[in-house]
């Protein structure tokens, strides 16, 4: 009898032992479930700001593309490097410059 009272109390123990660890173990799940959330909650607050950041830049980009398209565009008559580029006077929007070339040898006249 005292064998098997001993065995009872064992097994009692055993078991608050086992719901015990059993308890621990829900209380870790239930952490890491916690630190996966504000890991997932950061990760997408990452992305948003990405995708914003991305959509001014692409924003930006059509921006400079459209001034680039509105910006006159010149051509000399002479085939040739450009020497010099010299700013000869400037208002508000309007830039007037004198471009010195050096024209290539095949394109000038006397050949």
């Amino acid at each position: 009898a005292a064998d098997l009272r001993e065995k009872k109390i064992q097994a009692a123990i055993d078991l608050q032992m086992a719901i015990a660890k059993l308890a621990a173990a829900k209380g870790d799940y239930q952490q890491r479930l916690y630190e996966h959330s504000i890991q997932q909650q950061r990760f997408q607050e990452s992305k948003q700001r990405q995708q914003y950041q991305l959509g001014l830049l692409l924003r930006q980009a059509a921006e400079v593309e459209d001034k680039l398209d509105r910006l006159a565009v010149v051509r000399s008559p002479v085939a040739g490097k450009i020497r010099r580029v010299k700013v000869a006077s400037q208002s508000d929007r309007t830039i007037s410059i004198e471009v010195t070339i050096d024209p290539d040898d095949e394109n000038t006249e006397g050949n």
